[in-house]
């Protein structure tokens, strides 16, 4: 698949009744951050949910939040976007960039020669593994080789890309 929303999983058994099956639920004043604005499943199964106090991770029973104290090199807590690639990493879009999350490592792609901030509200990796970043003043792509970095694309009017999908002829 194009997308970054996660792995599909099966549908429930049938051979078990409704009954059979536990239900949790949370209220949102129980949660360390209620404000979530993205989400996404990474490759271990945890679920990820971007807000503005930071990351939280859900592992099916507890939540924790990683700020920037749990990520060396974020510089923003307020997460806009997440995506996770073909390769399992974390992508994530703040009012400070896009970054990819490795370990407790955040690794920023920055756009070269910049001071102000970009902020990212979108993330999605195309077919052939490109990561293009919906951005308030545009489209962008990180560019992996020889410095990686955010390019942003000076062929699109600027104006906010809050959303992208990739057509079935390739195009974003």
């Amino acid at each position: 698949a194009a997308g970054l929303a996660g792995r599909a999983h099966l549908a429930p058994d049938p051979n078990k009744a409704m009954h059979q099956y536990v239900l949790d639920s949370w209220s949102t004043d129980t949660l360390p951050a209620s404000d979530s604005v993205a989400i996404a499943q990474d490759a271990d199964g945890y679920m990820w949910f971007g807000t503005q106090q930071g990351l939280l991770r859900f592992d099916g029973v507890r939540h924790r939040v990683f700020d920037r104290s749990k990520f060396f090199g974020l510089r923003s807590e307020a997460i806009n976007a997440l995506a996770v690639d073909s390769r399992g990493e974390l992508w994530a879009g703040t009012n400070d960039g896009v970054y990819r999350l490795q370990g407790q490592q955040a690794i920023a792609y920055d756009v070269p020669g910049r001071s102000e901030p970009t902020v990212v509200v979108a993330l999605l990796e195309d077919r052939s593994g490109r990561i293009w970043v919906g951005t308030l003043e545009g489209l962008g792509q990180v560019i992996a080789t020889p410095e990686p970095h955010l390019a942003l694309l000076p062929t699109l009017p600027k104006k906010w890309v809050g959303g992208m999908t990739e057509g079935p002829d390739g195009r974003i």
